[in-house]
């Protein structure tokens, strides 16, 4: 949750800025988690993530997505 969160303060609130936005590759796992959380516009549960994406929710859903965003 921590990372999610630490996440949401590199994505800019004013749409045409992109200060401080963290650079991903368009259409990965983290890209299509940044896009669930700019939608939803707060923090997320890993798992509520994952169904937003369409994704199964499980342990290794879950822990992969959660190392993929880690480092962000």
């Amino acid at each position: 949750m921590q990372a999610i969160e630490d996440m949401m303060k590199h994505i800019p609130k004013d749409k045409d800025s992109e200060k401080g936005m963290t650079s991903v590759r368009l259409g990965s796992t983290a890209d299509q988690a940044f896009q669930v959380l700019c939608a939803e516009g707060k923090p997320l549960h890993i798992g509520d993530i994952l169904r937003k994406m369409g994704r199964e929710v499980s342990q290794q859903s879950r822990q992969a997505l959660s190392g993929q965003l880690a480092p962000m």
